[in-house]
């Protein structure tokens, strides 16, 4: 009695395939055209790869074989048609099995290197395809044994469809336009040892999960199209997180048969950060409350004071408010950031204090060394400590356990330069403006203070952040510009913001999206501006808002106060 192995491979010419023939009679055959289990193309031969070069074969039962042959496509026993590539391995002399049940067992596998020289895989060759531990009868007479091989995947290949707005590389990641509003389409392929494409029915199932389900989710693939996936975007009320990262976990699992393992692959994908101008407005439960200064917290919320209630606020990105009561009457609470010491620091205007508050809501204040100096913005610093403007001329530091020390403004001329809004800059510096005195000013962690004056007279610069291109950018109320310095203290640009009406921009904040964001209280408008000077404007939805401080948030939105209508405002 003999068995011939055949294998069958469709619609691919150019793929290997096969084996050596060893003797005549019956067979293990892959299933051709006709047969229930079909064969594909692409790369496949349920499963043999163009990088076969070599087929192993074991049987046991009542007679045992063992022999490995040479396998490509112009091996003897291959013939080919147009759509098709047929070998064929004959095994002789199994006995037949006793009854119709099965008596053998087999293990075939392919691989990517052949030793002809001593018939045998060499040592370090790739495992292909296999199927191992199958089991089957041999009766009187010729025998033809179906064989189905699985493909053994070494990696996963992440395809977006033509039609996605995906960019990026699998090995970099994606990135998502946050701004969409249609699924993405995306193929999963396993990929072999030798980086060919495991396709067809030996092909291994695959699958894909999010681990942000609420930000991008997954569709289950169809039986139809067990390898085509739907990324799923959020369903409102929620939306897209901007410079948010989804990890998507691909795997690909070979048959069980096969004896392989399952390979996977984490693919990033990313949201831009781009504003797609819609905004969402949250009204604070203390009437007239005057919210003043916003900033992200450590907790993934924001954070705000309240100067006419007296309060600090908390807002989940849901819009949940929190407030909480400043110990010391009418403090005036003004500019808050975030400190090294992981709580929230603010200045009491009114008070001459400086503040922190834990993210459970409790207050410890400390006061200034000069009485009535008006504490009002405040940084956090590189060098551990938290900086401020004091509006009666002093820039100030103050230790996270309380320790305050001051420095003196130069006047210039002026009863006071009103300092006022502060931030760090790229060169570890403390940049701030002065409303009066018409400067930028730099002071060291050290204490040692410059100023540079802006050209445009009487601009009243108000707040400074830095910007993407490492400059720092500052706002000028009164001059209805936006102003760019760079460290070396050279103001390079002064832009007109694009409105007719005295637009009265107050404060900034770098973007989600790499530009200078800032609020325009005197036409009731957000704005942004690229740097190369491009403006872009968004109106607040609520007449006469007022808006004031503005920071980006932790769902890289947008976020401002609005000062006049007591409401906290998101644009994303």
């Amino acid at each position: 009695m003999t068995v011939r192995v055949f294998a069958l491979l469709s619609a691919a010419a150019l793929l290997s395939a096969c084996s050596g023939r060893v003797g005549p009679s019956a067979s293990i055959l892959p299933p051709t055209a006709g047969n229930s289990r079909a064969i594909h193309s692409g790369g496949t031969l349920d499963y043999i790869s163009t990088a076969t070069r070599g087929m192993s074969v074991t049987i046991t039962g009542p007679t045992k074989f063992k022999r490995t042959v040479g396998l490509t496509m112009n091996s003897r026993g291959c013939s080919s048609t147009l759509m098709t590539v047929q070998c064929a391995l004959s095994v002789p002399g199994l006995s037949p099995c006793p009854s119709s049940k099965n008596c053998y067992t087999a293990s075939v596998a392919t691989y990517d290197k052949f030793d002809a020289a001593h018939n045998k895989i060499p040592h370090g060759a790739h495992l292909l395809s296999a199927e191992r531990n199958f089991g089957f009868s041999i009766r009187a007479g010729s025998n033809v044994i179906p064989l189905l091989l699985q493909g053994v995947p070494k990696s996963i290949a992440f395809l977006p469809s033509a039609k996605s707005v995906l960019s990026g590389n699998q090995s970099s990641g994606f990135v998502l336009p946050k701004c969409n509003k249609t699924a993405q389409k995306v193929t999963l392929v396993g990929v072999d040892a030798d980086g060919n494409e495991i396709l067809g029915v030996g092909a291994p199932k695959m699958s894909l999960k999010s681990d942000g389900r609420t930000q991008l989710s997954v569709g289950e693939a169809k039986a139809t199209s067990p390898n085509a996936f739907t990324l799923d975007l959020p369903k409102p009320p929620a939306y897209a997180y901007g410079n948010h990262t989804v990890n998507l976990t691909a795997t690909a699992t070979p048959g069980s048969k096969s004896g392989a393992t399952a390979a996977s692959a984490i693919v990033k994908i990313t949201y831009s950060g781009d504003i797609c101008g819609t905004f969402t407005e949250f009204t604070i439960p203390s009437a007239n409350s005057e919210p003043y200064g916003i900033t992200t917290g450590p907790d993934g919320n924001l954070w705000f004071t309240e100067q006419a209630a007296n309060k600090v606020g908390r807002i989940t990105t849901t819009g949940k408010i929190t407030e909480f009561a400043v110990p010391s009457s009418s403090s005036g609470p003004a500019g808050i950031v975030t400190g090294p010491d992981g709580n929230l620091w603010f200045a009491e205007s009114a008070a001459s204090k400086v503040a922190s508050i834990t993210t459970a809501g409790t207050i410890v204040e400390f006061p200034t060394i000069t009485a009535n100096s008006v504490p009002f913005n405040i940084a956090n610093a590189p060098d551990g400590n938290l900086w401020f403007t004091e509006q009666r001329g002093n820039i100030a530091k103050i230790t996270t356990a309380g320790a305050v020390t001051e420095y003196a403004v130069p006047t210039g001329g002026y009863a006071y330069t009103n300092p006022y809004g502060i931030t760090t800059g790229p060169d570890g510096a403390l940049w701030f403006t002065e409303l009066t005195g018409n400067d930028i000013g730099r002071i060291t962690t050290a204490g040692s203070l410059t100023q540079y004056p802006v050209p445009t007279v009487g601009s009243f610069p108000a707040d400074i952040a830095t910007g993407a291109d490492g400059a720092l950018w500052f706002t000028e109320c009164a001059g209805n510009k936006i102003g760019r310095i760079t460290t070396s203290g050279d103001v390079t640009s002064e832009y007109p913001t694009p409105d007719i009406n005295p637009t009265s921009p107050t404060f900034a904040t770098l973007g989600p999206d790499g530009n200078v964001w800032f609020s325009e209280s005197g036409v009731n408008k957000i704005a942004s501006i690229t740097v190369g000077g491009a403006f872009a404007e968004f109106a607040i939805p609520t007449v006469g808002a007022e808006p004031y401080h503005i920071t980006t948030g932790p769902d890289g939105a947008v976020w401002f106060v609005e000062y006049a209508t007591g409401k906290i405002g998101r644009l994303r």
